[in-house]
């Protein structure tokens, strides 16, 4: 697996105490459409799992600036399943018991990030946190804070 973990403002599951509804306005999940491809996959069937599932309402900053064309604007249902924790995320969280850092911005648009620590903590003693003030979503991957956060977590931890 992996000696250590990086979690940038995580998705939980859709109805953890760190998600916003609807990730604050920004998620348009098409509910029937993965109901029906979760039954398809439950019965093997994985077919469809290249259809849509969730777009996103990105802002224009973003897709008008220097790598908008390379924002992920929509999820399809093998990303959207792929990427999560499964139902009982707790058991996910539970397991992780090498070291990880959670950063996560305190103006988050799609994530509670002070829910963090007090929704993981309970299953797993193995991470740090760090909140960022005056960060949002998509600002914590170009706030220059990041990059230092990382490579002082970096420094001060063994793999086993």
């Amino acid at each position: 697996l992996a000696d250590g973990y990086l979690l940038l403002a995580p998705f939980l599951k859709y109805n953890a105490p760190t998600t916003r509804p609807n990730s604050g306005g920004w998620a348009r999940p098409n509910s029937r459409r993965i109901a029906g491809l979760t039954m398809l996959n439950n019965l093997g069937i994985h077919w469809f799992d290249w259809l849509t599932v969730i777009q996103f309402a990105m802002p224009s900053s973003v897709l008008d600036g220097p790598l908008g064309e390379s924002a992920t604007t929509a999820y399809s249902h093998r990303l959207n399943t792929s990427f999560a924790p499964r139902s009982r995320y707790g058991r996910d969280l539970a397991a992780l018991t090498q070291p990880f850092l959670l950063v996560a911005g305190l103006d988050d648009e799609a994530f509670i990030a002070e829910q963090y620590e007090p929704t993981i903590s309970p299953y797993t003693a193995s991470g740090r946190y760090v909140l960022l003030p005056d960060t949002g979503h998509i600002d914590l991957l170009t706030t220059p804070d990041l990059a230092s956060i990382v490579v002082d977590w970096l420094g001060n931890w063994t793999p086993d």
